[in-house]
């Protein structure tokens, strides 16, 4: 059996040995001491700064896990419903059986959705400004949208 590392750990490594011989090669020479000591303060300081980070989104990763488990026994209880259906164990009058599968796939892509638009707020840099460019992109147009369906075409080009 072969053991491999995880993707990216090679990279990491490297740079983490490359900081390593650069912090070690100039604190041995008295002229690049004071470099040593501020790269060495570089690197803890992003090393804080990413703890901080990780630490900050922690109650974020925990609603997006709690939005996927929930998400996913919907997914499950929808399945054995539609199941059910379709092995004409429920009997629902106007929904024939053979219409089981495919209504429980319709049924789970609105899941999804509803579960991806919940998540949404939850994800990291969703607050930046290209999202919230794109938001304004998406009302405007659908602000258009609504607007130009009571108009005749030529009315749409002056």
């Amino acid at each position: 059996m072969s053991r491999t590392a995880p993707a990216g750990s090679g990279s990491l490594g490297s740079l983490l040995v490359l900081y390593l011989f650069v912090s070690g090669a100039f604190s041995l020479f008295e002229a690049t001491r004071d470099l040593a000591g501020q790269l060495r303060g570089y690197f803890v300081t992003a090393i804080a700064e990413s703890g901080r980070a990780i630490l900050s989104y922690l109650p974020n990763l925990v609603w997006l896990i709690v939005i996927f488990l929930l998400a996913r026994f919907a997914i499950r209880l929808a399945q054995l419903f539609f199941r059910g259906i379709t092995l004409e164990r429920i009997r629902i009058p106007g929904l024939h059986p053979e219409l089981g599968k495919p209504t429980f796939d319709i049924v789970r892509v609105v899941i999804v959705t509803l579960a991806a638009v919940r998540m949404f707020p939850y994800l990291p840099g969703q607050q930046t400004r290209p999202f919230a460019r794109s938001d304004s992109w998406w009302v405007s147009w659908f602000r258009w949208a609504r607007g130009a369906r009571w108009r005749t075409s030529s009315q749409l080009w002056c």
